[in-house]
Formats: structure tokens, C-alpha cells, sequence
């Protein structure tokens, strides 16, 4: 039988390929594009959505707020008082303030 001999340089290409491999991989994971900041910015699409949905909702109640002032009187009637406004016929009685009014318990 015969006996290979040992080639270093095969096992230096191979050390080096290894070394390379190791050192693409960490590079990938820790640069500046790397994981961390992959989930960084996961994080952030994902606050970002969160308030989409939240503005989303928003709009829509505020939608058919707008829906009820266009067809519902009773709505219309609320908002009027809530600025002040009297229905015909009724009487507005103003109070003068009392500042030294005690607290209501």
C-alpha cells in the first residue's frame, strides 16, 4: 500500500476557505446591513403599520361621523347644543360665575 502524502497546501486552501466563509458570515450578521439591522428595521415597518391601522380607524369613525351630520338630525341637534346653539322656542338662562363656590363633593 501507498501512502498519500500530505498536501498543505490543500489543507491552507481549505483553512483559508473556512476563515472566509467565518468571516462572510459574520459580516453578514453584525455589518452595517446585517441582521441586527434587518430587525431593526422589521421593528420599525411594524410600529409603522400599527399606526396605518390606527389612522385607518380613525378615518373611518370620522367618516361616519360626517355621514350622521349629513342624515341624522339628532346629531346635528347634539352638536349645535354643544356649541351653544337653542332650539326655537326655548329660553337661555345665564348664570353670572361664582367663584367662591364651595366644591362639589
Amino acid at each position: 500500500m501507498r501512502r498519500r502524502k500530505r498536501s498543505y497546501a490543500r489543507e491552507a486552501w481549505y483553512i483559508f476557505c473556512i476563515l472566509l466563509a467565518l468571516a462572510m458570515a459574520s459580516f453578514t450578521l453584525l455589518g452595517p446591513d446585517g441582521f441586527r439591522e434587518m430587525r431593526k428595521v422589521q421593528a420599525e415597518m411594524e410600529a409603522k403599520r400599527a399606526r396605518v391601522d390606527s389612522l385607518r380607524q380613525s378615518n373611518r369613525k370620522r367618516l361616519e361621523r360626517i355621514e350622521a351630520l349629513k342624515t341624522d338630525p339628532k346629531t346635528i341637534e347634539e352638536v349645535a347644543r354643544e356649541r351653544g346653539f337653542v332650539g326655537p322656542g326655548e329660553i337661555v338662562q345665564q348664570l353670572p360665575a361664582d367663584e367662591q363656590a364651595p366644591p362639589l363633593k
